[in-house]
């Protein structure tokens, strides 16, 4: 049987179908709806009860122990999953979502070598299998091989996948390259696409960030926060472009709406510069000391770990 990995996305879960399930009934039907409602709708526990549900009366389904494993990763439960993409092959080893969701989870795990050979398991079984090809230029990014990434994103789109988050991390994939020209191409039709997702706006932002074009990144971040306007990460993402934006005002009030929510020491370092562009000393170094008080604490909490 070919090695065996990760996790399954909604689209992929919902379009997946297996030849010679057995019969269920309506009511059943309708129970598993209910699942993939769940699981689509970001509600992983309720979706493994239903899915578990149904498979105790059909409990042979290949592919839904595949959902069942999906909804099992998303709630961090990568061996339970695993555990169900196994039965999955046992059921069917020609199952090729199942090779995909084991790749997935193997890519969690920084395993690449097994990650590649269960997506490449995936894609000789279905050489048009957008997911494979996707998660596997995912994963070659991870591992920082963006050449290698970049080819099978490229195929993905090949295949008719335009989408969103292949382009992200196609962009990601030629930022790493230092291609800054395909890889702002690309967060451009990351975001053309991106509808309310959140993410691709950020991660565009935080490119033109770097590349010092402050005040397109503060348009982009505006965006993603509107989006997801709980967002640590774009609060600080933003405030350090209101900074460079000679705003510390607008980033003050950023950092402290992050710092409500996560106390962290990223923010109030950002909050010290913050408060010192604004001319307010006292506070700067209020912040400044803190930042060393929790510096010192995970410093010592890494050499506790080495010991």
């Amino acid at each position: 049987m070919p090695d065996i990995v990760q996790t399954v996305v909604v689209s992929l879960m919902l379009a997946s179908s297996v030849a010679a399930q057995p019969p269920s009934s309506p009511e059943a039907a309708q129970l598993l709806q209910r699942a993939n409602e769940q699981y689509r709708n970001h509600n992983p526990a309720e979706a493994v009860r239903l899915y578990e549900e149904y498979l105790a009366s059909y409990e042979n389904r290949a592919d839904v122990r595949v959902f069942l494993g999906a909804a099992l990763l998303n709630e961090g439960k990568e061996d339970e999953a695993l555990k169900q993409v196994r039965r999955a092959l046992e059921l069917d080893q020609r199952l090729a979502l199942a090779y995909v969701l084991a790749g997935r989870i193997y890519a969690g795990r920084s395993e690449w070598d097994r990650a590649q050979r269960a997506f490449a398991d995936a894609l000789r079984l279905n050489p048009n299998d957008r997911e494979a090809s996707y998660f596997s230029g995912r994963a070659y990014y991870e591992e920082n091989r963006f050449e290698k990434s970049i080819a099978a994103l490229q195929k993905t789109l090949s295949l008719g996948s335009e989408q969103s988050r292949v382009y992200e991390i196609l962009a990601l994939a030629y930022d790493g390259l230092g291609d800054t020209k395909k890889a702002e191409a690309a967060y451009r039709r990351a975001t053309d696409l991106a509808g309310a997702a959140a993410r691709p706006y950020h991660a565009y932002g935080a490119f033109l960030l770097r590349q010092g074009n402050t005040a397109k990144a503060i348009e982009a971040l505006q965006d993603s926060l509107r989006r997801n306007p709980v967002s640590v990460d774009t609060r600080y993402e933003l405030a350090k472009a209101y900074l460079r934006d000679s705003k510390p005002g607008e980033a003050v009030r950023l950092l402290r709406e992050a710092l409500a929510v996560s106390d962290e020491c990223r923010l109030h370092w950002l909050l010290a510069k913050a408060y010192a562009q604004q001319g307010m000393e006292e506070d700067a170094g209020r912040e400044a000391v803190h930042v060393r008080g929790c510096w010192q604490e995970i410093s010592t909490g890494y050499s506790r770990n080495l010991q």
